[in-house]
């Protein structure tokens, strides 16, 4: 079954203490309606990692490359390919490079286990009031107004494991987006300095995954990632 995308969420201008924006964001169907189940799974991600890496090293990282399989996914490191097939996107169209904030990877999450648990599929969060729009969520992990972003996507299949590895699933998402007007003017609007993404899947016998991007343009957590002219790092 083919990514599903929701109509992205726009910029936000938001004044600081404004805790109920006008925004826009659409409905766009419901999932099934999983309550997910939690994996113990050692990570072969950091969020150390995101400051010795760029796009370019992070496809040579060997996890980067292996199977997605909802049997034992690696959350951190499909966060982190996601969040690297962003800035390789936006160095094709000469944008510069976003950093990592770990509040914002931590609003994705959080919203994409939301979507999976509760099975709807939308920016706005019907079920919890203090998160329903993504400036509150933003607000919760501590980044404060200004312009903010998002997008969802999230993909279906029958079987437990899925065609792709990290890095193609990733690069299928966000190429996906990157074909959407209002998807693609979020990812590459130079207004946003940094970028969280979060994903979560069922847990059941089908692999339903979502998937969450969050931009903004001021995050007092902000990474910056490896500069593209500097050399390759071989630790992880």
């Amino acid at each position: 079954m083919p990514i599903q995308q929701a109509p992205a969420q726009g910029k936000e201008e938001i004044p600081a203490g404004d805790a109920s924006p006008t925004d826009g964001a659409d409905r766009a169907g419901t999932g099934p309606n999983c309550a997910g189940i939690s994996r113990s799974v050692r990570s072969a991600w950091t969020p150390e990692s995101y400051a010795r890496h760029n796009y370019r090293t992070f496809a040579d990282f060997a996890p980067a490359g292996e199977v997605l399989s909802a049997a034992h996914v690696d959350y951190p490191l499909l966060h982190a390919a996601l969040f690297y097939a962003t800035n390789e996107q936006r160095a094709k169209h000469n944008a510069t490079q976003l950093a990592y904030s770990p509040a914002l990877e931590k609003a994705a999450r959080e919203h994409s286990i939301d979507m999976v648990a509760h099975g709807f599929f939308a920016h706005e969060n019907p079920n919890d009031a203090a998160k329903r729009t993504v400036t509150m969520r933003l607000a919760l992990q501590g980044i404060p107004a200004g312009a903010q972003a998002e997008n969802i996507a999230r993909y279906t299949a029958r079987r437990r494991s899925s065609p792709y590895t990290y890095l193609s699933y990733a690069r299928l998402v966000v190429g996906n987006w990157i074909k959407s007007s209002g998807h693609r003017a979020n990812i590459l609007d130079p207004s946003y300095r940094s970028l969280g993404c979060g994903a979560s899947d069922c847990g059941k016998t089908c692999f339903h995954i979502a998937v969450t991007q969050d931009f903004a343009d001021v995050a007092p957590d902000a990474v910056p990632t490896l500069p593209l002219t500097a050399p390759r790092q071989n630790t992880p």
